[in-house]
């Protein structure tokens, strides 16, 4: 039975997802598994491992990892669930393409949500094995249906790289539904808090801080939405992300409106298991109005998407894909002695690690202010 390392570059709610996943799905297989941040990790960790299983690796620390995996023999991975070499430039993390690309070189294996993603990573690296996975849900995960009453509760967990779409295809709407519908409707912002200062229906939206994905399951879980919403703009970026938004929704019994662009197209069969919604303030207008003045609509399409994740997302049927494709995750075993000691080298990392914080310092001042800038920095202890 092959050991394995899981790696991972820092935590939020989608690496949480990711990790609770996979560890879930390693226990299944009767594996043994360690998790280790990627800067953390040492020489011992590589030591006792088979399998390297390296989530969205574009660090340094993760390139020496990598390195370190080819040069003893452990069979190395690397997933990734966005598109981490066309990071759009204004984006702070995009200088970390080349660490990327130097870890799929080196990467026996490619695991990605994306089709996209696996087509296009392929090319960096060798005769790889390229895994297409899901994430599964458990029965325990789904929620029983609620009863629909008004209000109808929409809800909108987003992190803030999001406003701009919420901005371009709800904000021009949202007064104009809270007029039709008054009284008869909620919304909820989970982790980004659109400028919505000139609403005057301020007593029905609600804004929920970012929470870590443990207390957010048990938030999802003991709040009845009916409406979820999932706006994103046509873009090569966006297509290769992940549909979770379509998981999230369907197992909490809450009704998916998602723009009709990848990655959505790959999951949803409109008006069966969730809507699409083409890409203008008008259509997600009708689109919430229909349901607005049809809330059987709600029920059947939530019956409908929490039997498509009881069919096609369980853990047993992502194990069997795993193991069919790429077996060595279950009964590698490296062969050679440890040849490699992984130091971590320190002139390099210092210069890593100060040119990562400047370049972090700057996006936030030009995008967050100098407010965000204090908090970020007491946060890192400086």
């Amino acid at each position: 039975m092959s050991r394995i390392l899981i790696t991972y570059e820092k935590k939020d709610n989608t690496v949480d997802v990711i990790l609770n996943s996979f560890s879930r799905l390693f226990l299944e297989m009767g594996l043994d598994y360690r998790i280790a941040k990627s800067s953390k990790v040492n020489d011992n960790d590589l030591r006792w491992c088979d399998v390297c299983f390296s989530i969205r690796p574009n660090s340094l620390y993760s390139q020496e990892i990598a390195e370190a995996a080819d040069k003893n023999g452990i069979f190395y991975l690397a997933s990734f669930d966005d598109d981490l070499l066309n990071l759009p430039k204004k984006r702070p993390d995009y200088w970390k393409r080349k660490y990327s690309i130097s870890c799929l070189k080196r990467a026996r294996a490619i695991i990605s949500s994306s089709p996209l993603i696996l087509e296009d990573y392929s090319s960096y690296c060798y005769n790889a094995k390229l895994l297409l996975l899901n994430a599964f849900v458990e029965e325990s995960d789904i929620r029983s249906i609620h009863n629909i009453e008004d209000p109808i509760r929409i809800v909108y967990p987003a992190g803030k790289d999001h406003l701009p779409q919420f901005n371009q295809f709800i904000k021009p709407i949202i007064s104009d539904l809270f007029n039709q519908f008054s009284g008869r409707i909620d919304m909820t912002f989970i982790g980004i808090e659109p400028d919505i200062n000139d609403f005057k229906y301020k007593d029905s939206v609600h804004f929920v801080k970012q929470m870590s994905y443990e207390k957010y399951k048990q938030y999802m879980q003991t709040h009845d939405f009916d409406i979820g919403i999932a706006p994103l703009s046509k873009t090569s970026f966006n297509e290769r992300k992940y549909f979770v938004k379509y998981i999230e929704y369907s197992k909490y019994g809450i009704l998916g409106l998602y723009s009709d662009t990848y990655p959505y197209k790959y999951v949803v069969d409109n008006n069966e298991n969730g809507i699409l919604v083409p890409d203008s303030p008008d259509a997600w207008k009708n689109a919430i109005v229909r349901v607005m003045n049809d809330h059987s609509i709600i029920t059947d399409i939530v019956k409908r998407s929490q039997a498509h994740l009881r069919e096609h997302f369980t853990i047993q049927s992502e194990a069997l894909k795993i193991l069919s494709i790429c077996p060595e995750i279950k009964s590698y075993s490296k062969s050679i002695i440890h040849k490699k000691k992984y130091n971590k080298p320190i002139i390099s990392t210092l210069l890593y690690i100060f040119s990562d914080f400047v370049r972090k310092v700057i996006y936030h001042l030009r995008w967050d202010g100098v407010k965000y800038i204090v908090e970020f920095l007491r946060n890192k202890n400086c």
